[in-house]
């Protein structure tokens, strides 16, 4: 005998409580505490982009300290140019045909602008020096002309002065606010904002986390690379819940080594920092561990009775644990931006294009000039380009040619001597005269007096080189080896990174049961 089938159940839509209805229940938004971290995280990085723009978006020279530097391409007259910057009231601008060197007691020398050097004192004139043949270097860079402006004018007079004339729109300022400085502040805050209240992690251990981030973008330099690369490693080891420990140190290391092998400090300090930042999240989550509670609150269904059916065991739903279950399709779609933002910058910005430009930089020590040791520790950093040390060469020589003597750069406290005879009885005595003693007060005259106008003012402010503008010589051949596994090794570096968040379910918590 056929048992009769029981009558069907009405669809699971119409119980008021079900689980189907009741999955995620109202939740309180936040606590005093929570509040209070939120504001405090969302004060520290406001005060943090405001002290970055303050330092680093100031409106002074970051290289060549006292000086603008206007690029003239080749395709430009640089006499127009100089007219028409002449015509704006910029009557203060040093140039190659502006800028009058002031050598020896030649009175051609004494006016003659350092472009006309060469037609005075040509190659191979025992007169000239390696600081005269050095001197048109500071207005050339590749095929186009360099222009210095006084720091009084300001970056934002300068640019005014460039747009205010036709003549001047070729002319390019450098400077250092580039694109991915802008675009580095515009993202900073809603990408930090969600990187520490999206990740189902405690909103005070994502942000201490980052905060070596913060220090390597501070030291480094405000970079959309370092950012968006702290950005995805950050979002990998936090989103797994800090159980990805091995993967994080071993994309450390080969970041390490790939800044090293590189030479790009961007690099080296996102190895050190997610090292740092690792130990932070591994550290604070042993102290703060996540705290599973199940809430008071407990919502019984109502038995509902069909005819001779009733559904005896009452069910209970419980609150919903905090966890990235609730909105996966949300989170797995920001740590794949993430992964994808960290490598999209190395696609667009090419360090080796055209617009890197060289620059002259003079070397400075790390005492000033107020010390012998500083002078001498200044005489032994030699570069290819002019600086203090060629200035002080050149004066020697100079004292040297015009009393007859051999030339050559003394050392602090040493003399210029000349020789002469005197016939003592039946012998002849020589006679040893100090001309000059190359001691501190004749440094500082010296620096004084070549930097009291021409092109010596250039050498007033001397800054370190510009790494921005300037770029490095291939050596050993490592150029090439170094392009066909540059990309290879951020891609291999980065997959590391990104494998965590993009694996189904990685940060996923257990539900309660």
């Amino acid at each position: 005998m056929l048992k009769p089938s029981p009558p069907s159940l009405p669809p699971l839509d119409n119980f008021p409580h079900h689980a189907k209805n009741r999955a995620v229940l109202p939740m309180k938004l936040s606590t005093y505490r929570k509040a209070f971290l939120s504001w405090l995280a969302i004060a520290f990085t406001l005060a943090f982009t405001a002290a970055t723009i303050g330092i680093v978006g100031k409106q002074k020279p970051q290289y060549w300290p006292g000086w603008f530097i206007l690029r003239v391409p080749s395709s430009a007259e640089e006499d127009v140019v100089i007219a028409a910057l002449l015509a704006q009231g910029v009557d203060d601008m040093l140039s190659a045909s502006t800028a009058y060197v002031r050598y020896m007691d030649i009175p051609q020398i004494n006016s003659i602008p350092a472009a006309q050097i060469d037609d005075v004192l040509a190659v191979g004139d025992p007169r000239r020096d390696k600081f005269l043949h050095n001197i048109g270097s500071l207005f050339q860079s590749k095929d186009a002309y360099l222009i210095y402006l006084p720091e009084h004018y300001g970056l934002s007079g300068i640019r005014r002065i460039l747009k205010s004339s036709p003549v001047l729109n070729e002319v390019v300022l450098l400077d250092d606010q580039r694109w991915d400085f802008i675009l580095f502040q515009l993202l900073f805050i809603p990408a930090l904002t969600v990187f520490v209240f999206i990740l189902p992690v405690n909103p005070l251990i994502s942000f201490t986390a980052f905060l070596p981030w913060l220090f390597a973008v501070f030291t480094v330099g405000p970079s959309i690379i370092l950012f968006s690369l702290a950005l995805a490693v950050c979002a990998a080891y936090c989103g797994s819940g800090g159980r990805s420990a091995a993967s994080l140190a071993g994309s450390s290391v080969l970041l390490v080594l790939a800044g090293i092998f590189l030479s790009r400090s961007e690099l080296f300090c996102l190895g050190i920092a997610a090292l740092v930042s690792g130990a932070l999240f591994a550290i604070l989550r042993r102290m703060y561990p996540p705290k599973a509670t199940i809430p008071s609150h407990r919502y019984k269904l109502r038995v509902w009775r069909i005819r001779e059916h009733q559904l005896f065991e009452p069910l209970y739903l419980l609150r919903k644990p905090q966890s990235e279950a609730s909105h996966p399709l949300l989170i797995s779609t920001v740590k794949i931006i993430l992964a994808a933002a960290a490598l999209i910058p190395f696609a667009i910005i090419n360090y080796n294009s055209e617009n890197i430009y060289p620059v002259p930089a003079a070397g400075e020590p790390a005492g000033g000039y107020n010390s012998l040791a500083a002078l001498q520790q200044l005489f032994q950093d030699g570069g290819i380009l002019p600086d203090a040390a060629d200035i002080i060469a050149s004066a020697v020589f100079q004292e040297g040619f015009m009393q007859g003597a051999q030339y050559g750069l003394p050392l602090p406290g040493t003399a210029l001597k000349q020789y002469t005879y005197r016939r003592d009885g039946e012998r002849i005595r020589p006679i040893e005269t100090n001309l000059i003693t190359y001691d501190e007060d004749w440094y500082k005259k010296t620096m004084e007096t070549v930097f009291s106008d021409g092109i010596g003012r250039l050498y007033a402010s001397l800054g370190g080189p510009s790494p921005i503008f300037r770029t490095a010589q291939p050596q050993y051949g490592a150029s090439h080896l170094r392009a066909a596994v540059k990309i290879p090794v951020i891609i291999i570096a980065m997959l590391m990174i990104a494998a965590v968040p993009l694996i189904p379910g990685a940060g996923i918590q257990k539900r309660m049961t």
